[in-house]
């Protein structure tokens, strides 16, 4: 660190040329203080269409599972209670394919 003092720092910096910000600087000040609402809302009108892109495969993939879940379930109406019977389709006899049952 130098040995200057703080006076002469002073008078060093007195010489020096006001620095003035640009006409872009006050616009965006002023835009900040007026406040539009556009641009309150910016963030929220570029997030809506980059969630819409990322959601629609999802929602996709919800109708399709649902429509298919649905057909799978309409096509058996047996009981809930099917598992725990040795000849039923569930029965791990019947998937095994031993024939032989419990009874």
């Amino acid at each position: 660190m130098d040995s200057k003092t703080p006076d002469d720092m002073l008078d060093r910096l007195s010489g020096l040329p006001e620095p003035t910000p640009g006409p872009a600087f006050n616009a965006a000040v002023w835009q900040r203080i007026d406040g539009s609402p556009r641009d309150r809302r910016k963030w929220f009108d570029d997030f809506v269409p980059a969630l819409g892109w990322r959601a629609a495969p999802a929602c996709l993939a919800l109708v399709v599972g649902t429509v298919a879940g649905s057909m799978i379930v309409r096509e058996h109406q047996g009981d809930a209670l099917d598992v725990f019977d040795p000849e039923s389709a569930y029965s791990i006899v019947v998937v095994v394919g031993t024939g032989a049952g419990a009874r």
